[in-house]
């Protein structure tokens, strides 16, 4: 799931909890529930993978933070924030999966083999997380026969996420 449907979802989020801690936590059981819902996202991946992994994987997150500039600026006039701390852990919980997924891809890929990382323990744990992570991805897509979604179903899918959590940002319950 592109990271402007959580950072989306987040800002929702921050905006009916009390707390950093609940915000926090909501929006990380918010992150793994979005993405079990096939996203259509594996093309990117591929994409991603096909060509100079590091340039490829900066121009989808500079994508990413572009839309989410663009709606950040967009929403920021019409809609009511909370408070900073709750904000802010709703969109760092939101993100933490992902964040770690390229914290560790970025180690795999150019650091692993200049032995950085001298934590195996570490390295384990955190690939145990990633291992759910990518189960979670790929959960409901197994249920129906291993199929992966199609992209453009996918994405449309996202599109409405991302309509939904604008809504609800403008418009809070």
């Amino acid at each position: 799931m592109f990271a402007t449907t959580h950072v989306l979802a987040s800002v929702v989020i921050s905006q009916h909890t009390p707390s950093p801690w609940w915000a926090f936590f909501i929006s990380l059981l918010s992150h793994y529930l979005l993405d079990l819902v096939p996203h259509g996202d594996k093309p990117i991946d591929e994409w991603i993978k096909r060509g100079s992994y590091f340039k490829r994987a900066i121009t989808v997150f500079f994508t990413d933070i572009i839309l989410i500039t663009i709606f950040f600026f967009t929403l920021s006039q019409k809609m009511a924030f909370p408070s900073a701390p709750i904000f802010a852990a709703a969109i760092i919980g939101g993100m933490l999966p992902d964040v770690l997924w390229v914290i560790y891809e970025l180690y795999k890929r150019y650091f692993e083999q200049f032995r950085v990382f001298r934590y195996p323990m570490v390295k384990s744990q955190l690939e145990r997380i990633l291992n759910h992570h990518r189960k979670i991805h790929n959960y409901i897509d197994s249920l129906v026969n291993k199929k992966i979604t199609p992209s453009g179903l996918g994405v449309a899918i996202q599109i409405l996420y991302l309509g939904l959590f604008i809504v609800l940002a403008l418009y809070p319950f």
